[in-house]
């Protein structure tokens, strides 16, 4: 099966989306939600809870994320490293760099491990390190953001900006998207 994007399914894929609608992690409804963006949608993407109380679920989809990664990290410039946009792409970030490590371990290549930061939906106001991102950009990393959906882009440019704001040159990060 493609996708909009594509992107051809396989049967991991597959897995993952069965597993998304045993747990309710995408919702249709007649009448439309109103979207962050304003926009109206039937179909309304979860991913907090339903996410959380489902382990499993967080697994596979930080395991797939990983292997997103790798497949598009030639050559390993950089260390990837995963900035989720709040909220639950921070979720996606911290699974998949779980994951990784299985991963490496199953690998017979020398896979690098995939590290993540956490962006605050606030920016700290105290101590130290008063910033939007935990941790300072570095060139030993090749970062990547990580969301869940995309519906007018906004929070991405948002998370930019923000990004942008603390030292990443995050207009050059490639962004991964879970929803497609």
């Amino acid at each position: 099966m493609q996708v909009p994007s594509g992107r051809v399914l396989d049967r991991s894929d597959i897995h993952i989306i069965c597993r998304m609608q045993e747990v309710g992690l995408v919702e249709h409804r007649d009448k439309p939600f109103t979207l962050v963006s304003g926009i109206e949608s039937n179909v309304y993407v979860k991913g907090r809870q339903d996410l959380t109380d489902h382990p499993d679920l967080v697994w596979k989809v930080g395991r797939k994320i990983a292997e997103t990664v790798y497949e598009h990290s030639p050559g390993f410039l950089g260390e990837p490293c995963l900035i989720g946009v709040p909220l639950v792409g921070r979720t996606f970030a911290q699974a998949a760099s779980m994951a990784s490590l299985q991963l490496r371990a199953e690998s017979s290549t020398r896979l690098p491990t995939i590290s993540f930061r956490v962006m605050r939906e606030q920016k700290k106001q105290h101590g130290a390190h008063q910033k939007w991102i935990e941790g300072d950009y570095d060139s030993f990393h090749r970062f990547w953001s990580v969301d869940n959906v995309a519906t007018d882009g906004r929070s991405k440019v948002v998370f930019a900006d923000r990004a942008e704001e603390d030292g990443y040159p995050s207009r050059q990060m490639p962004i991964l998207i879970w929803i497609d």
